[in-house]
């Protein structure tokens, strides 16, 4: 998973792929539940069900990537969620309560396959345009309603 911090914002770029066991930034490989600060990048691993889920920021910006399973802890407070159905065993149902629940700002879908297909139209969202990046600042997060994107 590509990410970037520079300043006060974090970019996500077009090679993302779901981390499952573990987790790579830079030379680190990160395969444990726990807190960690690399690169000013804070990671949390959170273990599920199945595999693990990985929540990530800087500063107050809060990035959730689900593992294989979306995991029974709420109140994560995300602003934004990677979305992908992709090796993900929750049906797009349990995926639209996980949503309804957490409201983060911003969905960004990965691996535009069937099941995460599913995922968006039980959201309720419009087809989004592919983004080869995307850079997320806190303060320009929409407030009222949620955007998505597609990156890839």
């Amino acid at each position: 998973m590509q990410i970037v911090r520079k300043e006060n914002s974090i970019a996500l770029e077009n090679n993302i792929l779901v981390p499952h066991e573990y987790f790579e930034v830079g030379d680190k490989k990160i395969d444990w539940q726990g807190e960690y600060q690399i690169k000013g990048v804070s990671i949390r691993i959170i273990e599920g069900e199945e595999g693990r889920s990985f929540l990530m920021g800087s500063e107050d910006l809060r990035i959730f990537c689900p593992g294989t399973s979306l995991p029974k802890e709420r109140e994560l407070l995300c602003d934004v969620l990677l979305i992908s159905g992709k090796d993900n065993i929750n049906t797009p149902r349990e995926w639209k309560n996980f949503v309804e629940d957490e409201e983060p700002r911003v969905l960004i879908f990965l691996d535009m396959d069937e099941k995460t297909e599913a995922i968006r139209k039980e959201l309720g969202v419009a087809d989004p345009e592919n983004e080869e990046k995307i850079t997320l600042v806190k303060k320009n997060l929409p407030q009222e309603k949620s955007v998505s994107y597609r990156l890839g």
